[in-house]
């Protein structure tokens, strides 16, 4: 398998509760081909809420460094509305 093909869909963002109140939750970046997290925050949030969002932001920002793979173009194209002709 080539290691320099990156498919967004293989990342995600986990919350988890990982610590005694008041700020119990962490985010963790995971890829489908990783058993460990791709990359972890050591810092806890007071909310499940806000620890996604955080988490997620992380994840957009990591996304935008990964080169664009063709599937990625294909599904960006598959995307858009269709226009329709009459």
């Amino acid at each position: 398998m080539d290691k320099l093909h990156f498919d967004r869909t293989d990342y995600s963002v986990v919350v988890k509760k990982r610590a005694p109140p008041p700020s119990s939750w962490k985010w963790e970046i995971l890829s489908c081909r990783e058993v460990k997290p791709d990359k972890a925050i050591i810092v806890y949030f007071h909310t499940m809420v806000t620890a996604n969002r955080a988490g997620k932001e992380a994840l957009k920002q990591l996304l935008d460094k990964l080169p664009v793979s063709q599937a990625d173009i294909r599904a960006d194209h598959a995307r858009l509305p269709r226009e329709r002709f009459m």
